[in-house]
């Protein structure tokens, strides 16, 4: 499955533990995943404990993307957090944002630290960190053990593709028909084959109407995804408009009401990622740009390991 022929590859060495040690694995998409694989494979054990950092925000598409998860692997994966909007009700409707990112603390770290906790001795955990990402790992808590296989390992983007597609497992793509359909408009003038030359896993990076499959309100979102959430997913834009208040918007400089009601913001908004997806596969067919540096730029406006990683 991780083809250790490949240049990239070199397995890595299992930690010296003692007799009351844990082996934790987050899940929560690709690189967690692909983690999880090679470590399991590599040192099969029976006492691995997956969980899921549940907010109970994300897409319907990530929650039946776990599923698929446990049943083709056999695992059994906890869900660990704190439900996202009832915290916000309990913060009197004072969403999260740039400047007071309660919601990853309280909804996702606490609680992992609460679920650490109550295992006894040391705890290894083995985070979806990869070997050509250039960002540091998690801060631990006293009595964990951080642990990074796929840099260990020396396994970059491409690698991890290869991974989760050979066993089947791709996480949800959040597919955007219009986006893709305008683009082909674009390029089919000067190259018909350019679907034929891109490959498969960054045709989906490009045409996802999210960068990550974090909560369906998140203040990370761009713009565009917040559009996307408007054309295919009206309720949970509406539920996402609804914790809106004159002082405090998901978005900066642009409350959802605005962007719901506002054609020509919404073409603007459309437009401008329409260019900059086309402009980014004339890159990519020159030689000019790699999906590695795409990448990267999603993975600095997120919950970092434990969002959609």
């Amino acid at each position: 499955v991780t083809n250790p022929d490949h240049e990239s590859w070199k397995w890595v060495d299992m930690p010296k533990v003692g007799k009351k040690e844990h082996h934790l694995i987050p899940i929560s998409g690709k690189d967690s995943l692909a983690t999880g694989i090679i470590q399991t494979m590599s040192y099969p054990r029976d006492d691995y404990v997956f969980f899921f950092n549940d907010t109970g925000s994300e897409l319907e598409e990530t929650y039946d993307w776990l599923k698929r998860v446990e049943e083709t692997q056999g695992w059994v994966i906890q869900r660990i957090g704190q439900n996202l909007q009832n915290k916000i009700e309990s913060y009197q409707g004072f969403i999260p944002s740039h400047q007071s990112r309660y919601c990853t603390r309280e909804c996702k770290i606490l609680p992992m630290k609460d679920f650490y906790d109550k295992l006894p001795g040391e705890k290894f955990v083995y985070y979806g960190l990869r070997a050509d990402e250039d960002r540091p790992g998690l801060i631990p808590f006293p009595g964990w053990l951080p642990k990074y296989p796929l840099v260990e390992g020396g396994i970059g983007l491409e690698l991890v593709m290869q991974i989760v597609r050979k066993v089947n497992l791709k996480p949800p793509t959040f597919f955007w028909k219009r986006l893709h359909d305008t683009v082909d408009e674009n390029l089919s003038y000067m190259d018909k084959e350019w679907r034929r030359i891109i490959d498969d896993w960054v045709f989906d990076l490009l045409f996802s109407g999210r960068t990550r499959s974090n909560c369906f309100h998140c203040f990370y979102q761009r713009q565009y995804e917040w559009l996307w959430l408007l054309e295919t997913k009206p309720d949970l834009y509406e539920i996402s408009e609804r914790m809106e208040t004159e002082d405090f918007t998901h978005s900066s400089g642009m409350a959802l009401k605005e962007l719901r009601t506002n054609s020509k913001l919404q073409r603007k908004i459309f437009d401008r990622r329409a260019k900059l997806v086309t402009k980014g596969i004339w890159s990519l067919l020159d030689g000019q740009k790699t999906m590695k540096s795409f990448d990267n730029e999603i993975a600095r406006v997120s919950c970092g390991l434990l969002c959609g990683k």
